[in-house]
């Protein structure tokens, strides 16, 4: 046996660092494998490498490995002779049998008190071959029941290469073979020690993946308890992967169990040890329960248990320095990969200590807020500044970072920056609206209403929501207005019900949430907004009021039904409606120019001609029907209540809206004009134009699905 000493040289930055000191025997056959891997290992930096002169027979091999792997702690790289068969044409050929060789070498185990897997599992065969996945995969599979972890399937060398140029190409294989097999070491063992066979691992992570798709479709579905269910399923089918431990822990503590969360986020440390995730997730469950636990005692008006809460604070603090740890251990192939995956996870639990508001809660002068801030901060700073230009999705941390310094402009500008990524935009528009958020809290409002503002501008696609919010700020800011007696306070009400109007226009299920009437500020102006939609929703003109007529609502919700296909565009759609309301709504069509709005109207004069020469008869005939009618128009008296003159120029910025196609930019325009000026609804000025009679009949019927008694409960 050859000892072989590398030179000393400084491998430690190298990935492959923290595993060089393991003891590596090579039981390698093949002499100029023998030669090249010997080379490449100690380029690599591994310090305790030995050699063994390997027999050539397959069969003394076998008995010579079990000799070597005698009390021997490491790793064995094994390229073993291969057997020499006959096919049945009696045709020599050289066969590995790797399945054959192992089953051969725990053959010679009976006597000893180690198991097979105990015996064979530090051992990875190394054999070149023409680079299949397929058949590494399956040499994998045929040698899982005997304990081994891997297998370096190494690829063929051409003839007359470069004797440098080949050296270097098979130590560059080594390094990622090596690297994946050190660094999903764990992982295997724990494979192996938990499933029957390669083949159950492969099923049951098949299922695994099913179960999964369910777990999401019900979070969508927002059934967290049947998802829950379905998580601990997964940790019975795949024990071995923790994100199934991880997401039934979320979803536990989205459901406030926390001792069943913090079980599931223990399970998932024990699963995978050196994965930073399971140590964020306890630390934010433990900030939950100071958050609920302040909460619950506020509103009981007793004293928090401040013994209690430090010490939740505490473990918080150390799972994020074990989650900041972990992540520095975080690995990849190539070199640069490794480090933006480490710098990514450290921005997340930076993020994740910002983000949680401990301050609202326990004060800032808490020790335990200034130093989980501290040490986001220097994370921030001395991980992910001053490596050149920062990653777009890194400058959303930093624009945080900045906010909770002080600096608005700048995290103004660094938001704006990394949105114009698209890897980035959706994180940079929920931080604008966190900041957003957080400045109305500190009743900072004209601030909050610049960052929503700005983030609007963006176009998110949480528009409603980010409209919505600015509206609640524009209310508290008119509140505090009138506290103070600023003559401004009623024109920022104003402002505040025409973007409420509009919010709820764009996104009609935000009172859906919650969390919606948890702004109580926002009552005023929605009951406000109510109360003028009722009312002119309800002023229709005299021609075309419904009256105690069924069938005049019915030809009017007809209209309306008209009117939205062809503002989205079906014409198709509404040519089947209208010529379906020949046979359900007669009286649509025994007064088609009082029931059909211009808009309709329109729509028929551009069928007409194309009817009359469709292919069906029914469609033809339904074509000289449309004719008579829009002859009939034309021949038709004006409606009995006319308007007078032009529309009221209150109404010019919502006309302009309406005339680009901006119905929600119209929907807060009319608002802004009809709660500015109350004598327009009692004058009814706006009813004599029927766009803007059906936009108010969609605003009134968005707002309907707000309850405002609910902000009082």
């Amino acid at each position: 046996m050859n000892r072989m000493t590398p030179e000393p040289a400084d491998h430690s930055a190298s990935p492959l660092g923290p595993y060089l000191a393991t003891p590596i025997k090579l039981f390698i056959h093949d002499r100029a494998l023998m030669q090249q891997t010997a080379a490449a290992l100690k380029n690599l930096g591994f310090g305790q490498v030995s050699a063994v002169a390997v027999k050539a027979s397959f069969f003394q091999a076998m008995r010579q490995l079990f000799g070597e792997l005698s009390g021997f702690q490491g790793l064995v790289l094994v390229n073993h002779p291969p057997k020499k068969s006959q096919d049945e044409a009696g045709v020599s050929y050289q066969d590995l049998a790797l399945a054959e060789f192992y089953q051969g070498v725990a053959s010679l185990n009976k006597s000893s008190r180690r198991s097979t897997a105990d015996l064979l599992g530090c051992c990875v065969p190394v054999f070149i071959f023409a680079q299949d996945h397929d058949i590494r995969l399956r040499a994998v599979s045929e040698l899982f029941s005997f304990g081994i972890l891997g297998a370096f399937m190494l690829a063929m060398q051409p003839l007359g290469q470069r004797k440098e140029d080949a050296q270097a190409e098979r130590e560059d294989e080594l390094y990622k073979y090596l690297l994946e097999y050190f660094q999903s070491k764990g992982t295997r063992q724990a494979e192996l020690k938990e499933y029957k066979s390669a083949e159950d691992l492969a099923q049951r992570r098949a299922e695994a993946e099913k179960l999964k798709a369910e777990v999401e479709e019900l979070k969508q579905a927002k059934d967290f308890d049947k998802a829950i269910a379905l998580c601990r399923r997964i940790t019975e089918v795949l024990p071995t992967d923790p994100e199934a431990f991880l997401e039934g822990g979320r979803l536990l503590v989205k459901k406030r169990k926390y001792p069943p969360a913090m079980q599931m986020f223990r399970d998932a440390e024990q699963v995978a040890e050196d994965l930073p995730a399971p140590s964020q997730e306890i630390a934010s469950l433990r900030i939950a329960q100071v958050k609920e636990h302040v909460v619950q005692r506020r509103q009981a008006g007793q004293t928090v248990n401040q013994d209690q809460i430090n010490a939740w604070l505490a473990e918080a603090a150390d799972s994020y320095q074990n989650a900041l740890k972990k992540s520095e251990k975080i690995q990849a192939l190539d070199t640069d990969k490794a480090q933006a995956k480490r710098a990514d996870a450290q921005a997340q639990i930076a993020e994740a200590i910002l983000t949680q508001d401990l301050a609202d809660y326990v004060g800032q002068d808490n020790p335990y807020v200034r130093d989980l801030g501290r040490l986001a901060q220097a994370t921030l700073n001395e991980k992910l500044k001053g490596r050149g230009e920062p990653e777009p999705r890194h400058l959303v941390q930093f624009g945080l970072l900045a906010f909770y310094d002080g600096n608005l402009d700048e995290a103004e500008s660094l938001l704006v920056k990394a949105a114009k990524s698209p890897e980035a935009f959706q994180d940079a528009c929920t931080k604008l609206n966190y900041i957003g958020t957080q400045l109305r809290r500190r009743d900072k409002f004209d601030g909050a209403v610049r960052f929503y503002r700005t983030l609007l501008e963006m176009k998110p696609p949480f528009r409603g929501v980010a409209l919505f919010n600015l509206g609640v700020a524009l209310a508290a800011k008119a509140l505090s207005q009138t506290k103070a007696g600023s003559p401004q306070a009623g024109q920022t009400a104003l402002e505040s019900l025409a973007v409420c109007v509009e919010a709820l226009y764009v996104d009609p299920h935000l009172p859906q949430d919650p969390n919606f009437y948890e702004n109580r500020v926002a009552q005023s102006a929605l009951s406000r907004a109510k109360a003028i939609f009722i009312a002119a929703a309800a002023a229709a003109p005299a021609a075309s009021a419904p009256g105690n007529d069924p069938s005049a609502l019915a030809c009017r919700q007809a209209t309306q039904k008209l009117e939205e296909l062809l503002k989205a565009g079906n014409q198709r759609e509404a040519l089947h409606l209208l010529y379906k309301l020949t046979g359900t709504l007669k009286a649509y069509f025994l007064d088609f120019a009082q029931h059909a709005s211009p808009q309709v109207q329109a729509f028929a004069k551009r069928l007409h001609p194309m009817l009359l020469n469709h292919s069906q008869a029914k469609m033809r005939t339904f074509g000289k029907v449309i004719g008579i009618l829009l002859a009939r128009g034309k021949q038709a008296p004006p409606p009995e209540a006319p308007p007078a003159g032009p529309l009221h120029p209150a109404f010019d910025r919502t006309m302009a809206a309406l005339n680009q196609g901006m119905q929600a930019k119209a929907a807060r325009e009319l608002a802004l004009a009809l709660a500015a000026k109350p004598e327009l609804l009692k004058e009814r000025a706006h009813a004599g134009d029927e766009s803007l009679l059906n936009l108010c009949r969609e605003i009134k019927q968005k707002l309907d699905g707000v309850e405002v008694e609910r902000f009082q409960r």
